[in-house]
């Protein structure tokens, strides 16, 4: 429900803001767009995406890294591959050991049709979750991919 959704952010955005925790807000930015773009409003999610890439973080670009993969997939959903694959590169500057930014992108390389380039960067996803928490998501995610994509060898 998106009323009460909205009321827990702003509880939460009112409660980090009362005891200094400033720090967390490109956080919630984030969640926000992420909920968002599951329910399918694209343009809402990159308003709080690029919020996010756009603000200050004292916590470094690891709040930035999140919403550039997000925004990636987000063009890339959109038909706008040059963009998205502006957003993957962006993130490689930022992070280049990143399995969820090889993740996205291979997708958006296999809709390239450049099956060797998806093909080695979930090789890259896999060898960083290789030995991940298989009860995490992206680790889950991660070994389904990398195994599809090994069945499609040239």
């Amino acid at each position: 429900d998106w009323d009460r959704f909205n009321e827990n952010l702003q509880g939460a955005r009112d409660g980090a803001t009362a005891i200094g925790f400033n720090f967390m807000l490109p956080m919630l930015d984030l969640l926000v767009g992420l909920y968002l773009e599951e329910m399918g409003d694209t343009d809402k999610a990159t308003e709080y995406y690029t919020k996010v890439i756009n603000g200050e973080s004292l916590m470094g670009n690891a709040m930035k890294v999140g919403a550039y993969i997000s925004q990636g997939r987000v063009y890339q959903e959109l038909g706008l591959f040059k963009e998205s694959e502006d957003m993957f590169k962006t993130v490689i500057k930022l992070d280049d050991e990143n399995a969820e930014l090889f993740y996205e992108y291979s997708f958006l390389k296999e809709k390239q049709d450049k099956i060797d380039e998806a093909r080695e960067l979930m090789v890259k996803a896999y060898n960083l979750y290789k030995d991940g928490n298989e009860e995490l998501e992206l680790t889950k995610k991660i070994h389904k991919r990398y195994d599809q994509l090994l069945e499609i060898l040239p």
